[in-house]
């Protein structure tokens, strides 16, 4: 018997089953010899290890490591609401040994969100020694409920329509989207919400996040906010004109990883509130 931890590349293109290095481990030296014999079938680099039990921590450690840095941005976008975090990220990862992690609404499916908690809860001497890894999810998960509350205390009006119910770009994926909360958190403002995602349909929509969707981008001029949580290519793609066109003025747009932050000008431009999360004054309360 052995591990060989899963890893996935989603829609990154320079990436596949066979350029990704693999991770395996036996539960003895014979184990780790077969199973590498097998997973060499379909992958050109076995990184083998001592153990299963290495191997099987690989991919909680891989995802911790992300999740804890994703913390950090989200943290510093809060800390430092004045400061655009995004340059500060980008001027730090200038330096050799810094891995850039950006701020966002939090963190979706199996892996970041949970990979803190498996090596917290599968620690032989766990003590306090990891108790660190305990505050990632908090950070995260209310950096979700911080985005809400920005968005509910910019509105006197009250209809939002976000933009992406799966977690990953191009990818129908929701588990623990942080999308989901987001609608939740808002509904509790009671605010109206409402979600568009081209890989669902509006049945899956309701059941999933228990909101009503919308036609895209028809159906933008509706919305006194837009909450872009995830950078589909349908709306990364759609040219400006069409969003000038559908986007009202004084519209609040909260763009979670600067899908269109390249239109900035021309929204602020056509008095669009747009505002990149990381960015300088991203968390500020307008006045109604």
């Amino acid at each position: 018997m052995a591990v060989a931890p899963r890893r996935d590349w989603f829609d990154n293109p320079g990436l596949n089953l066979n350029t990704i290095p693999r991770v395996v481990g036996g539960i003895d030296e014979e184990s780790t010899k077969e199973a590498t014999s097998v997973a060499s079938i379909v992958c050109s680099k076995i990184v083998p290890v001592s153990s299963h039990r290495v191997a099987e921590l690989v991919k909680s450690t891989e995802n911790s490591f992300r999740a804890l840095n994703i913390a950090f941005a989200n943290a510093l976008s809060r800390a430092y609401p004045d400061v655009n975090v995004n340059e500060l990220i980008n001027a730090a990862a200038t330096k050799w040994n810094y891995l850039a992690h950006y701020p966002g609404i939090g963190t979706g499916g199996y892996c970041i969100p949970l990979a803190p908690q498996y090596l917290v809860e599968g620690a032989t001497n766990p003590g306090n020694h990891l108790d660190f890894l305990k505050m990632i999810n908090v950070i995260n998960e209310s950096q979700t409920d911080f985005v809400g509350e920005t968005i509910s205390k910019n509105l006197a009006r009250s209809s939002i329509g976000i933009l992406g119910l799966s977690y990953k770009r191009n990818l129908k994926v929701h588990v623990l989207s942080p999308t989901i909360d987001m609608a939740k958190n808002l509904k509790a403002h009671k605010k109206e919400v409402y979600i568009h995602d081209p890989f669902y349909s509006a049945s899956e929509i309701k059941s999933i996040a228990g909101t009503e969707s919308f036609e895209f981008p028809r159906d933008l001029s509706k919305f006194d906010s837009i909450v872009v949580a995830v950078a589909h290519s349908l709306y990364a793609d759609v040219p400006v004109p069409t969003l000038l066109k559908s986007i009202k003025k004084g519209t609040l747009v909260v763009d979670a990883e600067g899908t269109w932050e390249s239109y900035k000008h021309f929204f602020l431009e056509n008095g669009i509130d747009y505002r990149k999360i990381g960015d300088a004054g991203w968390a500020a309360i307008r006045k109604n």
